[in-house]
């Protein structure tokens, strides 16, 4: 059974208002946060957003006919980093997600817009 919730509230650090979506079971819960300004940032690194990143991700670079060392290249991320992250072992940080999205010819909000709708 799903749940579906939104809460706004003001970050603490930047005074900006930010929604808080839950939109999954409770047994597999993610958070996102959505600024006003619709840039999308995961909350918390648990398995299901590591591997949902990882699948979009890869889908990504494929599409393009991108190995793994050529996205390492184009984004500056480190090879080892960049497996970790791939394998789903690992969620990037928000700096991180900005390079990977550059390296793709995408934007941030778009890469994140491809997670927030995987499955």
């Amino acid at each position: 059974m799903s749940t579906q919730v939104s809460i706004d509230v003001d970050c603490p650090n930047c005074a900006r208002q930010l929604t808080i979506h839950l939109d999954r079971p409770v047994s597999a819960m993610v958070a996102a946060v959505s600024y006003r300004h619709d840039t999308i940032l995961p909350t918390e690194d648990d398995e299901y957003s590591s591997a949902r990143f990882a699948r979009v991700l890869i889908r990504e670079r494929t599409k393009q006919s991108m190995g793994r060392m050529v996205l390492h290249q184009r984004s500056g991320v480190t090879y080892p980093y960049l497996s970790e992250i791939e394998l789903g072992h690992k969620y990037p940080k928000p700096g991180t997600i900005t390079k990977l999205a550059n390296a793709l010819g995408l934007t941030t909000d778009q890469l994140m817009e491809l997670v927030a709708a995987e499955d």
